[in-house]
């Protein structure tokens, strides 16, 4: 059934638009005390990123990736030194590795997920393994206890990449991000909590942890022009701190609860046989629902289904990672093969707060219309 407007995969202007308001107030009040590099606004929003999701520290960063980059020179590991990632994730997570001057050894999916499960990072382990980085993805955070459990008997280092699980949850409590030792959020302006830019965060309950990474953020200082470490200029402007705050306070949770309310009606109406919904029902107060994932026989012809009928969606992601061209040369013709799957069969569908109950039930029946 045609509509006349498109169905936008995501409308930032639209969901921002009640809070106009306030966020131009925070950037009169940034124009007026001139302060737009740290300051009392960052202070102010890491603590209450820390509070909400339960972490000792938290530590403003440019954006998710320079948070996992941040993390890994803190470990303070040898050059060379192999850290675990899924092969099944945004660009990103390797990339952090690689520029930290460390080598990614990718990690396949367990069937029928979209993680691995500690038996694939057993598989892919290797002598030179000194850290690995789980990545939740979509919004669905999986647990990591058992995963943390073995990689400390091997005296090997656990962190977790976040960006997209912002008000996720442990299966067995905790926010995302809490169960190992540091992990990274980005606040990409789509995320479950976005800014009107780049930005990230860093959380942690280990102190040494936090100290280091405040410094390698500000070019490996504590101390203007006293330098003690290696680092860079991976800071947090002040401006989006600010408006970061004012979304937190004032629409994560009301966005989080339609995200849920979205997910609910799709789970309840989506009846095509030839679609496979992401996740258990029982467990949705769990997921932020970043994304919906569909899992779909003839992805490619539902896609062109949906957009002659004005949806927009998307495909996270088209190439795993040990595909990619920039990793061809140096990974040679890896075989991930569910990684791999999951490329060819995942179809991303409108779940953002701004949808209305008309777009749902359009996009809904759309989906059930379609055939092979």
């Amino acid at each position: 059934m045609p509509t006349k407007e498109t169905i936008k995969f995501f409308d930032y202007p639209k969901l921002l638009s009640p809070y106009k308001d306030y966020l131009r107030s925070e950037l009169d009040k940034s124009l007026s005390d001139g302060i737009f590099v740290n300051g009392p606004s960052v202070n102010r929003f890491e603590k209450e990123f820390a509070t909400y999701t339960g972490a000792k520290y938290a530590i403003g960063v440019s954006s998710g990736t320079d948070g996992l980059l941040a993390i890994l020179m803190s470990l303070d590991l040898p050059k060379g030194s192999d850290v675990l990632v899924p092969s099944y994730t945004f660009i990103a997570s390797s990339e952090a590795i690689l520029v930290a001057g460390l080598n990614p050894i990718f990690v396949d999916n367990a069937p029928n997920s979209f993680h691995p499960s500690v038996k694939e990072f057993k598989q892919a382990w290797t002598e030179n393994t000194k850290a690995v980085m789980f990545v939740h993805l979509f919004g669905e955070t999986k647990s990591v206890k058992e995963l943390n459990n073995f990689c400390k008997s091997r005296g090997v280092i656990l962190f977790e990449d976040s960006a997209e699980s912002f008000g996720s949850y442990y299966p067995e409590g905790g926010h995302s991000g809490t169960h190992s030792l540091a992990a990274s959020f980005s606040f990409f302006p789509a995320k479950t909590l976005g800014c009107l830019g780049d930005g990230g965060m860093v959380i942690t309950n280990d102190e040494e942890t936090y100290k280091k990474i405040k410094m390698i953020r500000a070019h490996g200082s504590k101390k203007r022009y006293y330098h003690e470490m290696v680092g860079g200029n991976l800071r947090l402007d002040a401006l989006q701190a600010r408006f970061l705050t004012v979304l937190l306070n004032g629409a994560s949770e009301k966005w989080l609860e339609n995200r849920q309310y979205n997910a609910e009606y799709y789970f309840n109406n989506i009846k095509n046989p030839l679609v496979t919904l992401p996740h258990p029902t029982d467990t949705i107060d769990n997921h932020s629902w970043y994304l919906y994932t569909l899992i779909v026989e003839g992805r490619d012809e539902l896609q062109k289904h949906l957009t002659e009928n004005g949806i927009e969606t998307f495909v996270y992601w088209p190439i795993p990672l040990h595909q990619q061209p920039v990793y061809l040369e140096m990974f040679g013709e890896q075989s991930l093969p569910e990684c791999e799957k999951r490329c060819e069969e995942v179809l991303h569908i409108p779940i953002s707060p701004h949808l209305s109950e008309n777009e749902l039930r359009t996009i809904t029946t759309c989906i059930n219309e379609f055939k092979k």
